[in-house]
């Protein structure tokens, strides 16, 4: 069977993921997936292709490099491959990753050297995820500029 065929009606992957707005901190029962996606610098011509990142069943097109997931606490499947010419999906690999809340997780994929081989997916680790930056002034509060003249200096 191929990994990106759909079947009628509901995919049988469940929901697709959701991700939090941008600038917003994921909430608690959140974690994140960075997935990179790279090939051996030789094989210059993939630079003309987009890589097809599948995660649970539902297709991402983006470009090679470093992209971030914002996913809830969960176990996904991860297919990564990517278009080649007339040969269909090329290097593909599939990995069962482990998303924990309040954590992000690292996953790497490297095309295979020759097309037609299976490419390598591994989770390269894990770390916690930075609570959000509080304002200039603290949590909530503007900093603003000292007042009087001077820029700071004490005033004579």
């Amino acid at each position: 069977m191929n990994p990106y065929q759909g079947g009628q009606g509901q995919s049988p992957y469940g929901a697709p993921p959701q991700a939090a707005q941008p600038g917003q901190h994921p909430s608690a029962g959140m974690g994140q997936m960075v997935l990179k996606t790279d090939y051996f610098f030789m094989q210059w011509v993939l630079l003309f292709v987009t890589p097809k990142i599948k995660i649970n069943g539902h297709l991402y097109r983006k470009p090679w490099g470093t992209h971030t997931y914002d996913l809830p606490a969960g176990t996904y499947d991860v297919i990564v491959s990517y278009p080649y010419l007339i040969f269909g999906d090329c290097s593909v690999a599939r990995a069962q990753v482990t998303v924990y809340a309040g954590y992000r997780t690292f996953v790497n994929y490297n095309g295979a050297f020759i097309i037609f081989m299976s490419g390598s997916i591994f989770v390269a680790g894990q770390q916690p995820m930075q609570p959000a930056m509080p304002a200039a002034g603290g949590w909530g509060q503007p900093q603003l500029p000292p007042q009087g003249g001077g820029g700071g200096y004490p005033q004579r």
